[in-house]
Parts: structure tokens; C-alpha cells; sequence
């Protein structure tokens, strides 16, 4: 934490993404502990790309050092750090640190989801009453869509929200802040531990056709789609609201 409100972007990442110092040195810090620690393991981050092993999901760690570096970059308080284990093609574990409010989400198969120990269950109510939030990439056709998206939504839900930390986001609909997650080409790297962690915590993550989400065929840096909400009927009626977007180029 020393570096937020400190640290300007160190380089550009196209015309709207960013870079900082600190991604760097999380992401070594991470991969350092890891390596010595997890060595039957490969492992995978945003920062180093392929740093051991095979670039596959199966028996590799996922590191996304700083989800939402953008936010970090200029000083507004809503980011993470987030690291998953892959095994057999599935999620096994996954960890979002949030710094801001000192909240440690947790999430293994099967076992459920906990935030700072205490279990998470997603719950929402109707759409128009929720919080949704809209994450796309930086291109300008995503930013596009983006806007189609948030056109769409608005006075369809409580809120509409961009706030690019999907990772972050993901914890909210785990928790109950917000309802559902419109994810269009993110990296599989950026969203796969908040995946996990709402999946565990009861929650709903379908594909852009209405079926769950599979990570069949991905690898880390697979463009991925989603709707993810608290519950399936919350899912459904989000995706049905946006789907004329989704299905258009």
C-alpha cells in the first residue's frame, strides 16, 4: 500500500490501460513465494506471463497482481491482488486480497467461500432493486459495447457501474452488494479467482448463450464472456435484458 496515492502509471498499455511500478513488484513478490514453496506447480502471471512449467490449466498457479491497476494508478481506492490454482482443467483454490478494507476472500471447490473467515452467501433480490456492474475490454469497439451495455441497463436495475476490477466485482456479488457481472473479453487470468469464489458462495456464471460456464479449451489469457449473478434467475434476466448486445457485432 505504500505505492497507491505515490505511484504514476510507469508505462501504457495502449490508449486507456496502464502499467505501474507496483505490479511488478507484486507480482515478484507472489512468484517468489510460490516457486519456492509450490515447485511441482507451473506458474503463470500477468506481469511475467509463463515464469515455470506448462502453460496449461492443469497443476498451474494464475497470478493477477494488481486487478484493476487503472483504479491503483489514479488514486481511487478499488483494487486487489488474486491468485488461483488450476488443476485437471478446473479451479481448485483461489485468493482476492482486498488492501483497501483488509478483506481476504477465500474459495476451494466444493468447500465453499469465506471472507476474512466468515462464509459468503450471494444473495439478490429482483434486477430493477440490484447493482449491476458492466466490465469490458479497453479496445474501442469494447469500450462501444460498454456503452450499448450500460444504455440497455440503465433504469432496468438500481445502478449501473464500470468500474474495472472485475476480480473486485465478483466479491461484491459473493457478498450481496451487487447483483450480477456483464463480462465481455476479459482475460481468464483477471476473473478466474472471483469465479470460483461466487460459484462457491452460491452464486450463477453462465456464457453469453444461457449455459454454464466452462473452462474447456481456455488457457490463462483466454478471452472470456460471461453473466455471473447471485442466483440463476438473476442471471437469466440480466443476460435476457442484454442479449440483443451480446449477439451483435
Amino acid at each position: 500500500m505504500k505505492y497507491f496515492r505515490q505511484t504514476a502509471p510507469v508505462a501504457r498499455n495502449g490508449k486507456y490501460d496502464v502499467k505501474s511500478m507496483a505490479d511488478g513488484l507484486v507480482d515478484k513478490e507472489i512468484a517468489k513465494y510460490l516457486l519456492q514453496n509450490c515447485t511441482e506447480h507451473s506458474l503463470f502471471t500477468e506481469e511475467s506471463q509463463l515464469v515455470a512449467g506448462e502453460c496449461t490449466l492443469d497443476g498451474i498457479w494464475l497470478i493477477d497482481p494488481i486487478d484493476g491497476t487503472n483504479n491503483f494508478c489514479f488514486r481511487i481506492p478499488y483494487f486487489g491482488v488474486s491468485v488461483t490454482f488450476f488443476d485437471e482443467g478446473q479451479p481448485k483454490v483461489s485468493c482476492i486480497y482486498d488492501p483497501i478494507l483488509n478483506d481476504l476472500y477465500l474459495a476451494s471447490l466444493g468447500n465453499g467461500a469465506r471472507r476474512n473467515g466468515s462464509l459468503c452467501t450471494a444473495h439478490a433480490g429482483r434486477l430493477l432493486e440490484e447493482n449491476v456492474s458492466v466490465v469490458a475490454n479497453y479496445s474501442e469497439s469494447g469500450r462501444a459495447k460498454g456503452d450499448q451495455l450500460r444504455n440497455v441497463l440503465s433504469g432496468r436495475c438500481k445502478r449501473v457501474l464500470e468500474l474495472w476490477a472485475p476480480s473486485m466485482d465478483l466479491t461484491r456479488v459473493a457478498t450481496g452488494m451487487f447483483g450480477s457481472v456483464v463480462c465481455i473479453d476479459s482475460k481468464l487470468l483477471d476473473v478466474c479467482a472471483g469465479i470460483l469464489l461466487l460459484r462457491e458462495a452460491g452464486g450463477v456464471v453462465i456464457d453469453f448463450d444461457g449455459k454454464p460456464f466452462s473452462y474447456k479449451s481456455l488457457s490463462p489469457e483466454s478471452a472470456v464472456n460471461f453473466v455471473a449473478a447471485a442466483n440463476a434467475s438473476m442471471a437469466e434476466e440480466t443476460l435476457r435484458m442484454c442479449w440483443t448486445v451480446l449477439h451483435t457485432q
